[in-house]
């Protein structure tokens, strides 16, 4: 992947199917992004399989922030820095994110897919 006239801190956000896969610019020089293979393709009437769609979409870093969680937390107020090279956004103080993080009855840390916490926009 080589993206020309693209600012170098671009994000890349490829759809296909369910799946999407997201990956700094930079970093697809050397990795690829991998699916899972597509379902059994349908064919049209002549026989020939039907195209697949690939959504691909250049998104660039507002503001960025880690957030140590607390088990004794569930709402948090971010003030988010503004990212330098994003001009035209608003100043740092005025960019906040607020979320609440809910925790499973097991009581366990954020963990992957089976979820032991959501996050979600206030």
């Amino acid at each position: 992947v080589a993206g020309r006239n693209l600012p170098q801190d671009s994000l890349i956000s490829v759809r296909y199917g369910g799946a999407r896969r997201q990956a700094a610019l930079s970093k697809l020089a050397r990795h690829s992004l991998r699916f899972p293979a597509a379902a059994d393709a349908e064919s049209d009437a002549g026989g020939a399989a039907a195209e697949e769609t690939l959504k691909v979409e250049v998104m660039q870093v507002v503001s960025s922030r880690r957030l140590a969680l607390k088990p004794s937390e569930e709402v948090y107020s971010l003030p988010m820095p503004s990212s330098s090279s994003n001009s035209g956004y608003p100043s740092a103080a005025d960019l906040l994110l607020d979320l609440r993080v809910r925790w499973t009855e097991d009581g366990g840390g954020p963990a992957d897919a089976g979820g032991a916490a959501q996050a979600a926009p206030e």
